[in-house]
Parts: C-alpha cells; sequence; structure tokens
C-alpha cells in the first residue's frame, strides 16, 4: 500500500483534529445552545466516517445520533430549552456523580478510578498524564478543576497532537512528523486504548438519553479505528528517543 501524501496527511488531520476536539466537547460540560448546533454540524462527517468503516459502534452511534440530530431539527425554542435541561440532569448523573439516575449507575469520566483499588481520582495514571501533558506543552482548556486524567482532556490531546502533527508538515520537518505520529499511536495505547471502552461501556449501559450514548458507541468506535489507521499514517515513526510519553 503506497504511503500518503502530505496533503492527504494534513486533510487527516484536519478531520481527526474535528472530531476529537467534538468529542472532548461532549464529556467536558453540558451541551448548551452552541454546541447543539456543533452536534447538527459534524454529524454528516460522522455519517460518512461511520459508512466507511466496519465498526458496529460507530455506526450504531452515529445512528442513534442521526436521530438526535433529527428531533433537534423539528423542536422550537421551548422543546429545544427543555431538552437542554434534560441533557443537563444527564450529564450530572453521569459525570458529576449527582442526582439519581433510574439505570442505578455512572460513568466515572477519569482514567485513576478504573486502575485504583478502591477507585479513586489522584492515582498513578493522573501523574502520568500530568507529565506527557508537559512533554508536549499542552494545558487544560478553559481552567477547568478537573483533573488532568478527564477523558475530555486526553481527547483533548490528541487534537493537540494532531494540530502539533499538521503544523511539522507544513514546516518540512518529516522526522518531527514521525515523532508525533509516534506519540499519538504511544499515547492511545497507553492511556486511552487501556480504559476508553470501560468508560463507554459505563456510558451506555446508565445513560437514559440516545445522545450520551451515541456519543459512547461513536468515541469506542473512532478512538479504536483510529489507532489501526495510524498503523498506515505512520508504520514506523520516532523522535529517536528524545520524546516519550512513558514517565
Amino acid at each position: 500500500m503506497n504511503q500518503p501524501t502530505p496533503e492527504e496527511e494534513k486533510s487527516a488531520l484536519v478531520a481527526r483534529e474535528r472530531l476529537y476536539s467534538f468529542m472532548s466537547r461532549a464529556f467536558l460540560q453540558e451541551v448548551d445552545n452552541e454546541f447543539l448546533r456543533a452536534i447538527v454540524e459534524i454529524h454528516p462527517a460522522i455519517a460518512l466516517l461511520a459508512s466507511s468503516h466496519r465498526s458496529a459502534a460507530l455506526q450504531k452511534g452515529s445512528g442513534l445520533l442521526a436521530n438526535f440530530t433529527k428531533k433537534v431539527a423539528q423542536f422550537k425554542d421551548e422543546e429545544r430549552e427543555r431538552l437542554l435541561a434534560d441533557l443537563a440532569v444527564e450529564y450530572a448523573r453521569l459525570f458529576l456523580a449527582t442526582g439519581l439516575s433510574k439505570r442505578g449507575g455512572r460513568a466515572y469520566p477519569w482514567e485513576s478510578v478504573y486502575f485504583t483499588d478502591p477507585p479513586r481520582k489522584y492515582g498513578e495514571p493522573y501523574h502520568e498524564i500530568v507529565e506527557a501533558y508537559k512533554l508536549v506543552g499542552y494545558q487544560k482548556t478553559d481552567n477547568s478543576k478537573e483533573p488532568e486524567d478527564h477523558i475530555a482532556f486526553e481527547l483533548d490531546l490528541m487534537a493537540h497532537l494532531c494540530r502539533l502533527t499538521r503544523g511539522s508538515i507544513e514546516s518540512g520537518n518529516e522526522r518531527y512528523t514521525l515523532g508525533y505520529f509516534s506519540l499519538q499511536k504511544q499515547f492511545l495505547q497507553d492511556h486511552l486504548l487501556r480504559w476508553v471502552g470501560k468508560f463507554c461501556d459505563n456510558v451506555k449501559a446508565y445513560a437514559e438519553t440516545g445522545f450520551y450514548r451515541g456519543m459512547a458507541l461513536v468515541t469506542e468506535g473512532f478512538v479504536s479505528a483510529d489507532a489501526e489507521a495510524l498503523d498506515y499514517w505512520s508504520p514506523d515513526g520516532d523522535l529517536n528517543g528524545e520524546r516519550s510519553l512513558s514517565v
């Protein structure tokens, strides 16, 4: 298989950055009117992605989001405000550990919770993530008080790495391009792939709205498909050991 051209790489990076940023925003805070418009705008791209992959999770998630966007398009202002209120309650139940859920559980959005016994925040994964962010110059958005190993920030880091990779392509620095691709692969393997499936399983199990179930399926399917795709975009990239996300 022929390697992609620089223009093909940049086009793919723009698309990947957009989707990682979208998923990050979905889990960072409640849906508001601005993000509601963003959901409607990005869904055609998600549908196209789902149609070109064999991922059942992507396809099912895209279908749920399609149903959601169709309803949103038909809503009047009062109905839309009611929808936003319902989604805010859902967000709080799932991710902020507040309120009661008919399904009886929560989807904790911090990596440390999945690798500590008993489950707790600020475990070893948190400290690894903090060092990884320093390495690539990433800072949390909006001065959030959430720990760095929150799912939203880990997804946003991937968007950040996509931007860095695209910048290295535009500057003609092939060595750093390969290195940034390698860092993307390493971060997926060392962090997101280890727990995003568990997190998304919890969202699917406990969410009461099609939107959050759809987001969980799309996130699970895309992260898995993206890890496989990176083997095509960068089979052997590295920075000769100068940069590593290991601590």
